[in-house]
């Protein structure tokens, strides 16, 4: 059944875009880049209150994430594309509020399709009873669950909450703070998703909701840690169908399971009123001879006659006047897949 209902939503996802495609324009997230490094991932503030204090020394490659949990205003013109029922939202509001009821596989087939609509490689495949995750593709996908944390704490820094802060405060974001702030005197709940951004400090990288709000879903099968564990690639791209992992905390939880290091599991194909995603890409460098100043560089805007390029290294903006020419299109895009039409914020 499951592997029935996979195939099937990959189908639709197809067949069901060009008709939906003259109809709907579809926006793109808003996303950042996260420069890779190496850190230490897990309990590294040493927390006693936990069974699991194994700490990892991992690398990350740079990567792009999400500014914000996707939408329901998202998701569903996903639904709508591909006709099938839209989510319920527990009689909590749609909009800008986080896309809960998604399971996980509803969240990998969601950004095939985005893929699909805005010109990208596609991320995952169906292989057996299996999703397999193309690594290199430039696709959207689900974080991966190290590049999740190491974005939660603003590249790996010492911080207990995805707001860049070390004590839990309801009003800094969105989580079960006490029995008696989350019920009022009639015994109905104070607390809900809330719309993405509205009741979280960014961290420094510009990330809202890393804590609370919902919990998101990653790429990862889930196992317990296990020195050295993490140093093997096959663990985070797994081919086998199992348990995934959640990060983040969300509404419905308390301050410890709201903390950068907490992970927990779900069937990936259960969906529930607390969980939600938010997606990630990979950085695609262009090659140095493509590049302005020789630096790594990626597109920033097009419009019908100038370049402008963003500089990493330089972290100022340059622009080239040379007229958009179809021989320095396709040689740019044969060489990275993107598309020279593409906005990065």
């Amino acid at each position: 059944m499951k592997l029935i209902k996979i195939v099937y939503l990959f189908c639709m996802t197809l067949f069901c875009l060009p008709a939906f495609s003259q109809q709907k324009e579809i926006p793109r997230p808003q996303m950042k880049l996260v420069p890779g490094g190496k850190f230490k991932m897990g309990n590294v503030m040493g927390d006693k209150d936990v069974s699991d204090t194994i700490v990892l020394d991992v690398s990350v490659d740079s990567f792009y994430i999400g500014v914000y949990e996707v939408t329901f205003t998202e998701y569903d013109l996903f639904c709508e594309a591909i006709g099938r029922d839209k989510p319920y939202d527990n009689d909590q509001g749609r909009g800008q509020r986080p896309a809960i009821h998604v399971s996980w596989c509803d969240a990998i087939n969601y950004c095939n399709w985005l893929i699909i609509r805005h010109g990208y490689q596609i991320v995952y495949k169906q292989k057996g009873n299996n999703v397999v995750m193309d690594s290199l593709a430039n696709g959207y996908r689900l974080p991966t669950e190290k590049e999740w944390e190491y974005a939660a704490r603003e590249r790996g820094k010492k911080i207990r909450y995805g707001n860049g802060k070390n004590k839990a405060n309801h009003r800094q974001f969105n989580f079960y703070a006490s029995l008696h702030e989350y019920f009022d005197r009639y015994r109905k709940p104070l607390a809900n998703p809330r719309i993405v951004g509205s009741s979280s400090l960014p961290n420094k990288l510009g990330l809202y909701d890393m804590s609370g709000n919902v919990a998101e879903y990653c790429w990862d099968v889930y196992c317990e840690y296990v020195e050295g564990q993490f140093l093997k690639k096959d663990y985070f791209f797994s081919d086998t169908y199992e348990r995934r992992t959640k990060r983040g905390g969300g509404w419905r939880s308390d301050e410890f399971e709201c903390r950068s290091y907490f992970r927990s599991s779900m069937n990936p194909s259960v969906d529930d009123y607390k969980t939600g995603f938010r997606m990630a890409r990979n950085y695609t460098r262009l090659p140095k001879d493509l590049s302005i100043f020789h630096a790594q560089i990626f597109v920033d805007q097009v419009d019908s006659s100038r370049i402008t390029f963003e500089s990493i290294n330089c972290c100022s903006r340059f622009e080239d006047d040379r007229p958009l020419n179809k021989k320095f299109y396709v040689s740019l895009q044969k060489k990275t897949g993107v598309y020279l039409c593409e906005i990065i914020s």
